[in-house]
């Protein structure tokens, strides 16, 4: 109806301005600074919610149609961060900690959304999963292992492409030919088949392959 079509309209304005908002934080993400201990998740949390409070005269159906957008963009925005390469980690010690970060981080958008979505019928887990998978294959120390954690997250996340893979090669920062080798052998094996999960997150992510070279030239 016009009026519903309307009034989707209008959550989107507001997103948009929640976003504007959210916007220096999000660029802090997976930097030197975010490493070294930045609160910009936060800083985020508390912004999403402090303006979902003021949506609470919402009308439900819109409430809920705001709150998985909001959750949406929020992962999108953060594995947008990461791939764009904004941190190589220097050592085993760096990618532990920029991995756990991670995990914790999704941890908090979690609760956060769960707190946002109460009383909806939304499964808040799976998005904020892909943040967790991601920081497996970063936090992974033995690179011979590499290829089957890359295969585990290319059969939970089918529409990831080899420029995804690449951009996380490079934020681990000890990828060798050898490990680049692998990896493209892995891509190549990929199944096709989408997976129960029903995520579908990295189509909506592009990488700037100026920056990203192919896993082999």
């Amino acid at each position: 109806t016009l009026f519903r079509s309307i009034a989707l309209e209008g959550c989107s304005s507001l997103l948009e301005e929640v976003f504007m908002d959210l916007e220096q934080h999000l660029s802090d993400l997976m930097t030197r600074k975010w490493l070294s201990g930045t609160n910009s998740v936060d800083t985020i949390c508390v912004t999403v919610e402090d303006y979902f409070n003021d949506f609470a005269k919402i009308k439900p159906p819109y409430k809920k149609n705001l709150t998985i957008e909001a959750h949406r963009r929020v992962v999108v925005e953060y594995i947008r961060a990461i791939m764009q390469k904004r941190i190589s980690f220097k050592n085993a010690e760096e990618r532990k900690e920029g991995a756990e970060r991670m995990v914790k981080e999704a941890d908090q958008f979690r609760f956060l959304f769960k707190k946002l979505a109460s009383g909806f019928d939304e499964d808040t887990d799976k998005l904020c999963d892909t943040i967790t998978a991601i920081a497996e294959v970063i936090k992974l120390t033995d690179t011979q292992m590499l290829g089957l954690e890359v295969l585990t997250l290319v059969s939970k996340y089918p529409d990831i492409r080899e420029e995804h893979i690449s951009a996380l090669l490079v934020v681990r920062g000890d990828a060798t030919r050898e490990v680049k080798q692998s990896m493209s052998e892995t891509m190549s094996q990929r199944s096709d088949q989408q997976t129960s999960n029903g995520v579908s997150i990295f189509k909506e992510i592009s990488v700037s392959t100026m920056t990203v070279p192919k896993l082999l030239k």
